[in-house]
């Protein structure tokens, strides 16, 4: 090649040796902003500068302009290249794999053995002292606690999972309970028949309705005056659950009443008269998901712990504080193995949570296929998977459902109209949002972060796939060419991780492929 133009990204970061290297601007452009060049981007560029074998020299010229600093070149040139820090960090997908090979304790001492570990070692920093000395404070608080309690995120995770358990126990209870209830009164709750209100006052039932699910009696206090509205007795709704007895007493309430005959009805009723039925309730059968969700309240380690009320009672806000102050600490910690090993649990507790992973830490088989997605959110498109919301899409509709889980960048897009209709794509992935909405807040619950999923990348890939134009899609949202292209590409990078599942996913895996085919073309990609 005679000449390659390319930004400071690619020049910084790709190995394009050229006999001479020309630099335009002293900036480069982050994602968000422009920002002065560094030691290290520079001596990169230049040193492209002298092909191996084939050059005995190398030039690199700094052509003056308006987006050029001379001061600032002269200087990075003399300046030693920042130093290297760590960027480790950990992810679902990093986590999915380690497991696939490691048990915990050994994914413990490979982060120990990391170069994040070895940098916090060797700088001398203060916080390992006083994240030792915080830990203590922990202890302290829970001597004999059965949990780890030098982890605030796992202090913190169980007293939330146990306060959503204790809830939806409660909630399960209850329905179990009014089941049981409606049951034993149904028989008994027919047109004219008097009942007790829990509030004390003696109702008369007119009408059964469903309501939202629930089963909901109409009826009216006797004690009130009879009103009609359009023509009909105004009645008021009372759940079985409010009925405190039911008597043997009712009246016979005609097909075509009027306001006059109805109240004289109800006046003739004689409270001294009423005899409460005796109703059988039996116990009943508990429900499985009542006694799953007690089952998984039992095996906490909370349940059987000293410190159950220090945690979980009205006096625990003391230590909340000191927990949080601790959680505080460990994002403070970053990239240290401390930090990674406390990070690394978290993930793992909410791959067991949601069933990735099973309780003696190992991947279930969802786990292992969804390993295999190395993608930035392999957990929303397993999610989806799993719950079948990609089994019979046609290629193009695989495109646009996987496209939404690329886009990472904030950024507004106006949308300005589509070639063509785009309904089908449009219930296609609200049936995919809907799938991982439980997950989502799942992840918001436990401090995970739940970027947005906008909707408009699954009609641009729709578009693309079906054939529509370069100039068509470009022209339809606001986006840079530049930008387009990377999503196209993006989104068949993450295919490429769909047609990795052939093994247990093999329909899925053939669309993925077919339809890669069909977004690489030009000018997206050049044969």
């Amino acid at each position: 090649l005679e000449a390659i133009f390319s930004t400071s990204t690619v020049a910084a970061g790709v190995n394009f040796p050229a006999r001479t290297v020309v630099l335009v601007q002293s900036d480069r452009f982050n994602g968000h902003e422009f920002t002065d060049l560094t030691a290290t981007d520079l001596h990169q560029m230049t040193g492209r500068a002298g092909r191996r074998g084939k050059d005995n020299i190398g030039f690199a010229l700094v052509i003056p302009g308006h987006f050029q600093d001379p001061q600032l070149i002269y200087e990075l040139m003399k300046s030693s290249p920042e130093p290297l820090l760590s960027q480790i960090r950990i992810n679902f997908s990093m986590t999915l794999n380690l497991l696939l090979s490691h048990r915990p304790l050994e994914v413990k001492r490979l982060l120990n053995l990391s170069f994040a570990a070895f940098q916090q070692e060797r700088s001398g920093s203060m916080i390992p002292r006083q994240w030792q000395e915080l830990t203590e404070r922990l202890k302290r608080a829970l001597p004999k606690g059965k949990c780890e309690t030098s982890d605030p995120y796992e202090i913190l995770d169980l007293i939330m999972e146990r306060s959503e358990i204790k809830k939806e126990e409660k909630r399960l209870a209850g329905a179990a309970k009014d089941e049981r209830t409606l049951e034993a009164l149904k028989p008994y709750l027919d047109r004219g028949r008097l009942f007790l209100h829990r509030d004390r006052s003696v109702y008369v039932l007119f009408h059964i309705s469903i309501d939202h699910g629930r089963f909901t009696c109409l009826a009216h206090d006797i004690s009130k005056k009879v009103r009609f509205r359009k023509g009909s007795m105004r009645l008021k709704k009372v759940s079985v659950q409010k009925i405190g007895a039911v008597y043997e007493n009712r009246i016979d309430i005609p097909d075509n009443y009027t306001m006059d005959v109805m109240q004289h009805m109800l006046d003739a009723i004689s409270l001294d008269d009423l005899t409460v039925l005796e109703i059988h309730r039996t116990p009943g059968l508990e429900a499985e998901d009542l006694h799953k969700i007690r089952e998984r309240r039992e095996n906490l380690p909370c349940e059987n712990c000293e410190h159950r009320t220090d945690c979980h009672g009205p006096k625990s806000r003391e230590l909340k504080m000191l927990l949080r102050e601790a959680k505080s600490f460990v994002d403070l910690m970053g990239g240290g193995s401390e930090g990674l090993w406390i990070s690394f649990k978290r993930h793992l507790r909410f791959l067991r949570e949601t069933h990735f992973v099973d309780e003696k830490d190992r991947l279930t088989v969802d786990g292992e296929w969804a390993s295999k997605l190395r993608v930035d959110q392999p957990l929303l498109i397993a999610e989806a998977i799993r719950r079948g919301r990609f089994a019979g899409l046609s290629p193009e509709l695989m495109a646009g459902c996987i496209a939404p889980f690329v886009w990472d960048r904030d950024q507004e897009v106006e949308v300005r109209g589509y070639p063509q209709d785009t309904e089908i794509m449009d219930a296609a992935f609200g049936r995919i949002a809907e799938s991982i909405e439980g997950i989502r807040r799942l992840k918001v619950k436990r401090g995970f972060e739940n970027p947005l999923i906008p909707s408009w990348p699954a009609t641009a890939l729709y578009l693309w796939a079906s054939g529509a134009a370069w100039e068509e899609l470009t022209g339809s949202f606001s986006v840079e060419e530049g930008d387009m292209a990377s999503l196209i590409m993006r989104t068949a990078d993450h295919l490429r991780q769909v047609v990795n599942l052939r093994d247990t996913h093999p329909a899925l895996s053939d669309v993925a492929e077919k339809v890669i085919g069909q977004i690489l073309r030009e000018p997206v990609l050049i044969p």
